[in-house]
């Protein structure tokens, strides 16, 4: 047995560190799968509309940081030199 095999017997590999880390969201996506398939086209397009409309008021507060943070980047950059 090599070093990059028992660390990979101790630590694991990339790809099952990534299917490890992404499980959660994918058993998620299952549970809710059956509820959204049943929606028609119209209702579907309602909901996307819906989670559109709740994602941009969540990250509204966010959005409006941008400007400060680009004002402030420019600075930082010149104070280095």
């Amino acid at each position: 047995m090599g070093f990059n095999e028992f660390l990979s017997k101790i630590f694991g590999n990339k790809a099952e560190r990534d299917l490890k880390e992404i499980k959660p969201i994918v058993e998620k996506i299952k549970a809710v799968y059956p509820s959204i398939s049943k929606l028609s086209n119209d209702e579907l397009r309602a909901r996307t509309a819906a989670l559109r409309a709740e994602l941009a008021e969540a990250v509204k507060d966010k959005k409006a940081e941008i400007p400060q943070i680009r004002n402030y980047a420019p600075n930082m950059i010149q104070k280095r030199k």
